[in-house]
Order: structure tokens, then sequence, then C-alpha cells
């Protein structure tokens, strides 16, 4: 099934786990995180486990890896490579907090 992850097309609950592998790092807007995270922990039944991979932005080396990618690849002119603070997606997660 191909979707929209901003507004999924599943019941509250549906699913015990939600997996979000190597997906974080394209979105546009901190508006679009949220949303997918929303979606995600709705579609997640009570006690359910969400699965996030995210690239640190306190790891050094990616900051300048991705503060230097765009004078080697090309391929990003259209593509962000989002880093993000691993302690505000858990404050959010424990919180259920999308704001």
């Amino acid at each position: 099934m191909q979707g929209d992850a901003r507004q999924l097309p599943f019941e509250d609950g549906f699913f015990d786990t939600v997996v979000c592998i190597n997906f974080f790092i394209c979105q546009r807007s901190p508006e679009d995180v949220r949303r997918i995270l929303f979606e995600a922990a709705r579609v997640l039944s009570p006690g359910g486990r969400l699965i996030v991979e995210i690239r640190n932005r306190n790891n050094i080396l990616l900051r300048l890896k991705y503060g230097l990618a765009r004078y080697y690849d090309g391929t990003l002119e259209d593509n962000p490579l989002a880093l993000y603070d691993p302690a505000w997606l858990i404050r959010r997660f424990r919180r259920r907090d999308w704001t």
C-alpha cells in the first residue's frame, strides 16, 4: 500500500508496531515531522511499539558531513538532510506531544 505518512489510511490503534527507518531524514519541515509522529502514534495500539531511526544532530561528524554535502552531492538540491535532537523526540514520544 502506498500513502501519505501525514494522513495514514488506517484506524486508530490498528498496528502493534510502527517502524520509521531512514525516513525522517528527508522530511521537508518540522510540521511534517510532527504530523507524521502524530499519525504514527494514532495508528499505534495501546502499549504498542514505535521504532524510529533518526540522524542525531549531536553527532559532530554527521553535522559536518551534511553541512558539506551540498558541495559534493548534486542530488541533494531538492532533498533535505535533516538532523534531530534525540531529547526533543523522546520528550514528545513520552508525552505524545507533537507540537
